[in-house]
């Protein structure tokens, strides 16, 4: 603080004034304690810039943590109106749509799982002591529920270079290449949507319906149809080492993916011929000396997610996706991942759903709702199979789970 009651947080070593990407050498005026600051720029930090600040009241300097809140929360915090009208949307579709029913089958379960409890937990932990993050609500670069998603997806792609102080550019791109390195792990271990991860954080306040919601907020037609959730996730092979793809979408919508990998001359004049033969619509085919990734000779091109002109992008990107690796694994060995929807998943009717969430849970102000005509020792028994089957389902995901997580990790895999 300075005698004009400006904030200034030291990141990277370099001092940034409150709200805004201004750096400077030193503090100007005489720094105050934090007992003197004002509650209003106080709760303005907090409410605002989603920071929490843990001082001593006489003290001139303290510790800020970014605040990660809950879908809900975070969208009354700076759009209530958008989250009241999600929400009625997916009211209206809770019990009437297949989209809806599929994807509670999966995630009812999946936030019920006390291993991926924990490990949301701890990437909560990273995110909100990531420097380059808490340097951007800082600065008040996001101040919107819609831009916090954003930025926690393509942060580095999204901050200038020139709003850093000379050398510190890099500093802060390092900080976010590894939160994205630890957020595909995590998203690849429980089956996660990559770009959207951040609503699945929170399986312990988040149901479907709020997990839901807080994708529909951020849909500029509120008209439209519930696009269908899609998903990437590795399959049995292992991590292939020798590829990068990047699924991009906005607004909910699959816009196209790239792809990029080492190979020899040759081999990419092959792979080109053959994908614009195919029709695929690619864009931005390169061949480079030296790939950065890899330090060596490769290709990097997109294929555009809306495959054959018409429909909805995100109904063609499969058939693109398919494509476009059957071609490129003619000409190189790779191991890919595999495209699925949420649609695709085994379901269950929504009233075993309610029937085992309810037994696992210990509820008992549905029993008469759910298992009318027991009482006794029959409801208790229909309610203990309901519950063991529940645990089953949930034991089934974390298998899958860590086999994707040692899949992802050999070194972790036991000795035979």
């Amino acid at each position: 603080m300075d005698g004009k009651q400006a904030l200034f947080a030291e990141i990277f070593g370099t001092l940034y004034r409150f709200n805004s990407k201004d750096h400077y050498s030193e503090i100007p005026g005489e720094p105050l304690s934090w007992g003197e600051v004002n509650s209003r720029l106080k709760g303005r930090l907090s409410a605002m810039h989603f920071l929490d600040v843990d001082a001593d009241q006489d003290a001139a300097e303290g510790e800020a943590t970014l605040r990660i809140p809950d879908p809900e929360t975070l969208w009354k915090w700076t759009d209530a109106d958008a989250w009241k009208k999600a929400l009625s949307r997916v009211e209206a579709l809770a019990d009437t749509s297949e989209q809806f029913q599929a994807f509670a089958n999966w995630w009812e379960y999946l936030r019920r799982s006390e291993t991926y409890r924990r490990d949301c937990e701890a990437m909560r932990d990273r995110l909100s002591a990531d420097p380059g993050l808490k340097w951007a609500a800082f600065t008040g670069w996001i101040q919107h529920a819609y831009y916090f998603n954003y930025f926690l997806s393509h942060g580095q792609k999204t901050i200038p270079e020139e709003v850093f102080p000379p050398g510190q550019a890099e500093a802060f791109f390092h900080s976010f290449r590894g939160l994205q390195a630890e957020r595909l792990k995590l998203c690849r271990t429980w089956d996660l949507p990559f770009q959207d991860h951040l609503p699945f954080l929170f399986p312990e306040r988040t149901g479907t319906k709020e997990l839901l919601t807080s994708f529909f907020a951020t849909s500029e037609d509120v008209s439209a149809p519930p696009p269908p959730p899609v998903n990437f996730r590795l399959n049995e092979k292992p991590l292939p080492a020798d590829i990068s793809f990047f699924p991009f979408k906005t607004q909910g919508r699959w816009k196209w993916a790239g792809f990029a990998f080492p190979c020899d001359h040759k081999t990419a004049s092959s792979i080109a011929t053959a994908l614009f033969q195919s029709r695929l619509p690619v864009t931005n085919f390169e061949f480079k000396e030296k790939l950065k990734t890899w330090g060596k000779s490769g290709v990097k091109f997109r294929i555009a997610a809306d495959y054959d002109g018409k429909g909805k992008p995100e109904n063609e990107f499969p058939q693109t996706w398919e494509n476009a690796t059957g071609i490129i694994s003619n000409y190189v060995h790779l191991d890919f991942f595999e495209f699925k929807t949420w649609g695709n998943r085994r379901r269950l009717d929504p009233l075993t759903l309610k029937r085992e969430i309810a037994a696992f849970d210990k509820e008992t102000n549905l029993d008469a709702e759910l298992w009318p005509g027991l009482a006794g020792e029959s409801l208790s028994a229909a309610k203990s199979r309901a519950r063991r089957t529940a645990k089953k389902r949930i034991s089934q995901i974390e298998k899958a789970a860590e086999e994707r997580r040692l899949t992802l990790n050999p070194a972790l895999t036991p000795e035979a």
